[in-house]
Formats: structure tokens, C-alpha cells, sequence
């Protein structure tokens, strides 16, 4: 793996040809750190999408602000590989972050499977709400820590929404569905259970699927089918708020830990500082696409209640017993009861 991660670290140099230019004002205040940082993330995502203009911003700045004492490189595009390859080369330390999808993370933090539960909310304010929780975080943070791994920063604005060939307007709709998932066995067991043909296809081979009539559908976030196109081939962008959309920056712990506890503070702080630009820009960037999706002539349906009811009684018949029989009643009577507690239900 680290043989690996070398070539695609030097091709990533060469394709990305990153550079760290300050963009602050000259009398911008810059941090005082103790110690000297070379942190790398990677991430999946396309250029222009919300997380790699995010990322990108994020590790100029944070470069500037500390006199280039905490030096970060992001590359994005799967520039450094698959989720799957950076997951695996953060957990060995070879680079220092990973953002991703919730699920990605899940084969090293199983208890992280929680936040993929279909349909367990219906307001994504209360899924901010759960990660403004102070008892919610402190065991999320456990259970990465656990994996030698910490939850540094994270989005909490977006749902998945479907591209769809054809218009889905209740759970009857599924039926003979060709379905691209990805390879979960909770999501393949959910969608199965909703009556579609479920099928794992690699996300760059996604459009031509679509056009070729391969899948029928996928889900992503609205941002995901823009940045890809998928729109130039999807008819109807539906809105079933099934999975919520959890975007995680997870670091390797040991690269946290070789911080001083002064730098530990800074950086935590300016994390915090991230994850309230990261949602912000997600939120602003999801509702420009749906009006670039509605203005592209796409058919948007959105806040279909009955369909989230009928979705949601499928789940809890075939999919919450999975979880908990893979991650224990407690982890799961946890989270639920955390949303009651937070949101006063």
C-alpha cells in the first residue's frame, strides 16, 4: 500500500501541481504555532465540487495563517486513489486526512454505520442538531479514536437525492428498477427490499450507464450530479431524504496526537471554524443546484412525505435489524435516542 501510495502521490504532484500562494491580507493575524505539520488530504470528490473548492480554500489558508509552520496539500478528483486506497493509507499514516462519505469509513469505525441508517430523520436540522451534541460527539469520537483515527471536521446540510430515467413517485415505482448502489450491504439490502435490481457500478462510469440505459437511477448529492453531468442524462432529480448525505474529515490519530497540546487547541478551534464555513458553503451550493438542475429541465421532487413513509417502513423492516445485529442494540438505541434528546421528541 505505501508502494502504491508513493506513485500516486508523484503523479498527484505532477497533475495537480498544488501550491500553497497566500491569499491574506498583509496584516491578516497569523496563528503562533509551537511545532512544524505536513498534513496531506485526499479526496474523491470532482474539481468543482463543494468539498474540493472548500478543501482547496481550507488548505491555502490554514497554510498562510500559520507562516506555512502547518503546511497542507489537498488533492482531490481521486487523485491519490479510490476512497477505499486513501482510507487504507490514512489508517497507516501515510496521509494525514481523508474526506468522505460516513459509509467510507465504516469498515474501520463499524459503529459509524449509525449515521447511515435510511430514513431515521426527516429534517436535516436535526442532524446538525445531533453533531452540535456535546455526550453525541464525545462517543463519536470514541468510536474513531478506537480505529487509531479522529473526526476532525464534517458537513451535516445534505440528503442524497436520486437521478432517475424514471419518475418515482411512491415505493410501487421501484419495482423491475435497476439501481446503482454502492457496494454496502446495508444500502444493497434496502434498496433490494424497496424491489429494485440492485447494481455496483464505479462512479466514473456512471453517465454512460445512465445513457446506455444500464441503471435507472442512483443516488449522490445534488452537488455529486452536477459536478458529473448525471443531469444530462436523468430526467427527474428526486428528493426521498432516504440517507442523509455525511461528509466527514477523519485524521490519523497519530498524526493529531504528535501536536503539542497548544497546537491541539488551534487546531481543534480552527476545525470547528472549517466544519461552520463547510456547511454554510454546502448549503448555499445545494440550493444553486437545484435551481440549476430545475433551469437544465430536469422534472425536481421534493418533500414527498408519503414517499419518505413508505421508504422508512421498508428500512425498519429490512435494514435497522441488520444494524443492529451487526453493531448491538445499544449503539443504535444510542443514536436514536440522541436525536430524541436533541430534538425534544
Amino acid at each position: 500500500m505505501k508502494k502504491l501510495f508513493a506513485l500516486l502521490l508523484a503523479s498527484a504532484m505532477i497533475m495537480c501541481g498544488f501550491s500553497n500562494q497566500s491569499t491574506l491580507a498583509a496584516d491578516a493575524p497569523k496563528a503562533e504555532l509551537e511545532g512544524k505539520y505536513q498534513f496531506i488530504i485526499g479526496s474523491s470528490s470532482n474539481a468543482g465540487s463543494t468539498d474540493c473548492n472548500v478543501f482547496e480554500k481550507f488548505a491555502e489558508d490554514i497554510t498562510n495563517e500559520t507562516d506555512g509552520k502547518m503546511n497542507v496539500q489537498f488533492y482531490g478528483a481521486s487523485a491519490l486513489g479510490s476512497d477505499k486506497e486513501m482510507i487504507t493509507a490514512m489508517s497507516e499514516g501515510t496521509i494525514t486526512m481523508v474526506t468522505a462519505t460516513s459509509a467510507q469509513f465504516s469498515g474501520l469505525v463499524p459503529e459509524i454505520a449509525i449515521l447511515d441508517i435510511p430514513n431515521a430523520v426527516k429534517n436535516m436540522s436535526d442532524v446538525a442538531a445531533l453533531f452540535s451534541d456535546e455526550e453525541f460527539m464525545e462517543t463519536c469520537q470514541g468510536w474513531f479514536e478506537k480505529a487509531g483515527l479522529r473526526l476532525v471536521a464534517w458537513d451535516t446540510t445534505l440528503s442524497k437525492v436520486m437521478a432517475s430515467t424514471k419518475e418515482i413517485q411512491s415505493v410501487a415505482d421501484f419495482a423491475g428498477y435497476d439501481m446503482r448502489t454502492l457496494n454496502n450491504k446495508y444500502q444493497i439490502a434496502y434498496w433490494a427490499g424497496l424491489g429494485t435490481n440492485t447494481i455496483q457500478i464505479d462512479a466514473s462510469e456512471l453517465y454512460l450507464s445512465l445513457q446506455q440505459g444500464l441503471i435507472d437511477g442512483l443516488e449522490m448529492s445534488v452537488n455529486g450530479i452536477r459536478t458529473r453531468n448525471l443531469y444530462e442524462v436523468a430526467n427527474y432529480i428526486v428528493d426521498t431524504l432516504d440517507y442523509t448525505q455525511f461528509k466527514l474529515l477523519v485524521m490519523n490519530l497519530d498524526a493529531y496526537n504528535a501536536m503539542t497540546d497548544a497546537d491541539k487547541e488551534w487546531f481543534d478551534n480552527r476545525m470547528k471554524e472549517l466544519s461552520a464555513e463547510y456547511c454554510a458553503e454546502s448549503a448555499k451550493d445545494m440550493e444553486a443546484d437545484w435551481k440549476f438542475m430545475e433551469e437544465s429541465g430536469c422534472v425536481c421532487l421534493r418533500g414527498n412525505d408519503q414517499l419518505f413513509d413508505e421508504m422508512r417502513a421498508v428500512a425498519e423492516e429490512k435494514v435497522w435489524p441488520m444494524i443492529r445485529e451487526d453493531i448491538g442494540d445499544e449503539v443504535v438505541d444510542f443514536f436514536f435516542d440522541s436525536i430524541k434528546r436533541v430534538t425534544g421528541q
